[in-house]
Formats: structure tokens, sequence, C-alpha cells
């Protein structure tokens, strides 16, 4: 099935989602919250349940549900940029909880179900395995790697603020002698976020920007 949602070369990460959030918008496809922009679209039938664990649980998670804003058949996967579902997966590894054998899921809708160039796919970025959609099931068959763990130095002090479970999680780590040194400067992705101010417009036409 062909994309209704057109990507085009040298698209970034940003462009991709803001061309998924309009789509979405103009095609009134999603519930409340609205606008969906800089969010996870929520769709109808589509609920979460979730049992908090801490650090020192034993755990094995067989099944990884995760949200997306984009995605492709080969099974990359783009989130709203936060990079928390990445990184709650990476915390996972750590942890021991997840390995190779534990499946990724993404429930979304078949127009977020887009061209994805592998080049803007990096080390930390979560693949998915199967891909649902109203209308079907994709098999990813991805053979892009899983992260194994947190990359420190992809992480600014600040997401330490908003997951204070990541200092205990950073202070075990460097305990173990691991390199926990975090970045200093913004990197590409956020000053990409921050320049491009691209802002929802009600009243646009159903194929701007798309």
């Amino acid at each position: 099935m062909e994309s209704v949602i057109k990507i085009n070369q040298g698209d970034t990460k940003w462009d991709i989602r803001h061309k998924v959030w309009n789509y979405i918008e103009v095609k009134n496809l999603a519930s409340f919250p609205r606008p969906v922009h800089n969010r996870i679209p929520n769709f109808k039938g589509v609920k979460e349940m979730s049992v908090p664990v801490g650090l020192d649980d034993k755990v094995q998670v067989d099944l990884v549900v995760v949200g997306s804003v984009a995605v492709s058949n080969k099974g990359y996967r783009i989130g709203k940029g936060e990079g928390f579902a990445d990184l709650e997966y990476a915390m996972m590894a750590c942890m021991g909880a997840v390995c190779e054998s534990t499946v990724v899921v993404t429930i979304v809708h078949d127009c977020q179900v887009v061209d994805i160039p592998e080049e803007l796919i990096e080390s930390h970025d979560l693949t998915v395995d199967f891909i649902l959609t109203p209308t079907r099931i994709i098999k990813t068959d991805c053979t892009h790697p899983k992260p194994q763990g947190i990359i420190w130095s992809k992480l600014h002090t600040e997401i330490l603020k908003k997951i204070p479970i990541l200092k205990k999680l950073r202070t075990l780590e460097q305990e173990a002698g691991k390199d926990v040194a975090l970045k200093t400067t913004p990197d590409e992705e956020d000053q990409t976020k921050k320049s491009k101010e691209l802002k929802w417009k009600p009243n646009c036409h159903p194929n701007a920007e798309l």
C-alpha cells in the first residue's frame, strides 16, 4: 500500500513529523487531545495499561508496545521528538528486562506508515518488529539493532530532571566503570526543532506541508 504522505529526499525527522501531524489534523483522524502536534496521536480503542517497576525488579518483558508519529514498513520509527520511548527501552536493556527476542510493536493509523530514509535512524533509535493499523498487520523483518543500553553522551542534563530515575541508573553505571558523560551542547535534532517553528494552521489545505 502506497503512503498517502509523500516524504521527500532531504526531509528531516521534524519534516516528517509535521507532515504526519498536519495530515492527521486536516483529515480529523485523531481523538482528544488536539491538535496532535508534538504528541503521539491518540485513536479510539487504543488504550494503555502499565505497572510501575523499579531498577531492582527482576522482570522479563516479552512484548513492548510503543507509540509512534511515523513508522516505515522496514521498521524505522519516529516518535514525537523527546526520545522517551527510545530511552525507556534503553533503560529496560540496562536492567536486563529486554533482550534480542523481545518483540516491539507499534499501533498507528494507516497514514502514519511512510517511507523513512535509513540514514535518519541513529544508534539510540528504537525500531519495531510489527506495525498494527486498522487495516493490516505488517511484519517488518527489521535488522537494525535495537538499543543495548543508554548512550549517555546523547543525553543532556535536562533529561535527568524529567526522569529522576535516570540519576540512580547513571550512578549505578558510573560505579560499574562505564562512561556516563553527558552532552553539553544541543545536537542537530534539537537545533532543527527550535529553528523550524512550524505551527499548525487549522484552515490550511489538505495537501499543505505534506
